[in-house]
């Protein structure tokens, strides 16, 4: 016991599957899930820090910006309608005006030098149509300022509010941050362009291929962006940060500011943020290149010789067997143990296939040859007593005549039977035939019956077994038959379209029909014993000659009657 289960290791490994599984698991496996698990947690945690530390810095600067903007909403609710300069643009009074003009044209200039993002502030009365601004050098050409201010005395509903929020607004193509308040007295806007928010990123640390931006909340870029990067995608909404471009090249975080339609977008280059860990993971790249490199010349050979070359030789083997070609035999050379057995099990089981597939074509013809000969012999002994023995009573009766038209109708019967029960006759010949058999049935029975033909002369030459009709007619005359009575028997033959062109062989009576127990056996395909055994050798002789190309019917017709019926494809039965 203890020496086969030695064996059995031993086998085992010598096997291809245990080399390949034990090279891969204690080699490759262990290096490829260590370097791919560094890489992967390294890259995972640079990016956390990362995009943490930048949060944190645009957090700190948004805030910075929301505080002042705020500011500014601050003074815009209080330079309202109800402050004194505001009462002497109101007033009506000349002096008072110029008075009022000077007062908030100074108010303006000390907002301006007070906060860096302020570029414009701007004072509008609606329904004197008179305006003051005061701008820095940073907000924009003269036509940039003379569009706002034709807006907003063109629209001055747009710009009623109470200066809690800051809105982006779209003026001759530029995109503005604007905050406003006012009523249809009076209206105070202040605004800036988003370029000189970008200001206070100038002197933040980047790294090269990094920049900075601000977006609207929905995704619309405000700033100018490198080329690179004018593709990317800022419409995701999702916290912390995500990647984005070609491959996802550039990591991207955002701030949103907590005052106006905007946030502050930091993008860094992927290669730029792993810095030293990138060439770490080029370095384990270029590893696995050179050890692939070195594995790949004895790994190419090993698999050829133990695997890919067995494999094309039983392809190879396979190809020719489904051709037909039984006498292939691959070669043994050397292999591993496994495909040795594979192709030696081979060619044993395409030898045994070859010897099993003539001895059962040998059974089958054998077969077919016994049932078809047995069959035909079930056919015709029951009619020769019965010949003998009116030929008999003729003799005794002395009517020559009667002898010679029995006896040569007879001989052309029996001439007939066997010349060809070989081979398939024709349509035209198996009538003759039963011209024969039904000149012997007057003979034997009188004129008390009527044979009718209903033949579609063109079938003529349709090939059929022999005895197949006349069998059908015999089963007629053997159970319609009624001497008291008047028998009529038909035969009639034409040609249908079923699912393909068919020969329709049918052999009717005025009997009293099949009984419902033969019509169901033939049906369900149930052996017949005792009667009607002629029409079940019939058809089974059918099914042996036309396999899936005949059918055999037994059916009975108002108001009595039997109804035999065969379909023949026409395929099956060409024409001599």
């Amino acid at each position: 016991m203890r020496k086969q289960k030695k064996e059995r290791k031993r086998k085992m490994q010598k096997s291809l599957k245990f080399h390949l599984i034990y090279t891969a698991c204690v080699v490759c496996v262990p290096v490829f899930l260590a370097l791919f698990v560094i890489v992967n947690v390294s890259i995972f945690l640079v990016q956390e820090k990362i995009a943490e530390d930048s949060r944190e810095m645009l957090s700190m600067n948004v805030q910075m910006m929301d505080e002042e903007l705020q500011k500014v909403s601050s003074y815009l609710k209080e330079d309202n309608g109800v402050s004194p300069e505001m009462e002497g643009f109101l007033s009506g009074d000349q002096w008072e005006e110029y008075k009022s003009e000077v007062i908030s044209f100074q108010k303006m200039q000390d907002i301006i030098m007070r906060f860096r993002y302020v570029d414009n502030y701007m004072c509008y009365l609606p329904k004197t149509g008179k305006s003051i601004c005061r701008f820095t050098e940073n907000s924009g050409d003269f036509i940039l300022r003379e569009a706002v201010e034709k807006t907003v005395k063109e629209n001055p509903e747009k710009f009623y509010g109470n200066g809690d929020y800051w809105f982006n607004r779209k003026i001759h193509d530029t995109n503005l941050l604007m905050c406003s308040w006012g009523n249809e007295d009076v209206i105070l806007c202040a605004w800036t362009t988003y370029d000189s928010l970008m200001t206070l990123t100038k002197n933040w640390k980047k790294t090269e291929g990094s920049s900075y931006c601000i977006t609207s909340k929905d995704g619309e870029v405000y700033t100018e962006l490198p080329k690179e990067m004018q593709d990317l995608d800022f419409t995701r909404k999702k916290d912390g940060y995500y990647f984005s471009g070609d491959y996802d090249k550039y990591l991207i975080i955002r701030e949103e500011s907590s005052c106006s339609d905007m946030q502050m977008v930091r993008i860094v280059n992927r290669r730029d943020l792993l810095g030293a860990l990138w060439t770490i993971r080029l370095l384990n790249v270029a590893i696995m290149v050179v050890f692939a490199f070195l594995m790949i010349p004895h790994l190419f050979v090993t698999l050829q010789k133990y695997i890919f070359h067995p494999i094309d030789l039983l392809e190879k083997g396979i190809r020719t067997v489904e051709q037909g070609d039984l006498s292939v035999k691959i070669p043994t050379d050397e292999s591993s143990t496994e495909m040795k057995h594979l192709i030696a099990s081979f060619n044993n089981m395409v030898s045994q296939i070859g010897e099993l597939k003539i001895r059962n074509y040998e059974e089958k013809m054998e077969y077919q040859k016994l049932m078809l000969d047995y069959m035909s012999l079930q056919i015709e002994p029951h009619f020769y007593l019965n010949a003998l023995n009116l030929i008999n009573t003729m003799a005794q009766m002395q009517d020559t005549e009667l002898i010679e038209k029995m006896t040569e109708n007879l001989s052309l019967y029996f001439r007939y039977i066997t010349s060809s029960r070989n081979k398939k006759v024709t349509i035209g010949q198996e009538l003759e035939h039963i011209g024969h058999y039904m000149n012997i049935m007057m003979i034997r029975f009188g004129e008390c019956f009527q044979y009718e033909e209903n033949v579609d002369e063109s079938l003529r030459s349709f090939l059929i077994p022999p005895l197949l009709i006349q069998t059908m007619v015999e089963n007629s005359m053997k159970y319609a038959f009624d001497v008291y009575g008047d028998t009529e028997i038909k035969v009639e033959i034409r040609e249908e379209m079923k699912d393909k062109k068919c020969v329709v062989i049918r052999v009717s009576d005025n009997g009293k029909g099949y009984p419902q127990e033969i019509i169901t056996r033939f049906e369900k395909e149930i052996p017949i014993e005792g009667t009607h055994i002629g029409l079940w050798n019939a058809k089974m002789r059918l099914q042996h000659l036309y396999p899936g190309a005949s059918k055999f019917l037994l059916s009975n017709r108002e108001p009595q009657g039997a109804v035999t019926t065969i379909v023949i494809e026409e395929t099956e039965g060409k024409e001599v």
